[in-house]
């Protein structure tokens, strides 16, 4: 399957938007993203390209009608007249405060590109 097709798939909040316009998303999503498909597989890196698309316009459409701030976690409070919310924040403080955590699309994406980012093991020390 294509990036898109598993857009289509897993970001039906999302179907309203065109091919064409999802399809700039993945591009970006490929440019500013780490090339995993050597160590993902080709099916695995599409989908986590979607992924990571599907967490960009998250970002990108909560950032529009906050002012620059991100919106990442429930409503906590809102009053009527002259609409104000508050919103929670669904990172804990005793996590790295990664941008990713900020979406379930983000965790999603870094679950599956967790495999290509750990550490090295050491299996033997030569003497």
């Amino acid at each position: 399957m294509t990036a898109l097709e598993y857009f289509r798939i897993l970001a039906t909040q999302y179907a309203s938007m065109s091919d064409q316009e999802v399809q700039v998303w993945i591009d970006i999503a490929r440019l500013t993203s780490a090339d995993f498909s050597g160590c993902l597989g080709e099916e695995r890196y599409n989908m986590a390209l979607a992924l990571l698309a599907a967490h960009l316009i998250t970002v990108q459409n909560s950032t529009a009608g906050s002012g620059g701030a991100v919106v990442s976690g429930p409503i906590t409070s809102e009053k009527e007249g002259d609409l104000s919310r508050t919103y929670a924040n669904n990172v804990s403080s005793s996590s790295s405060s990664n941008p990713l955590e900020s979406t379930t699309y983000g965790k999603q994406y870094m679950s599956i590109t967790l495999a290509c980012v750990g550490a090295p093991i050491m299996t033997r020390i030569e003497q």
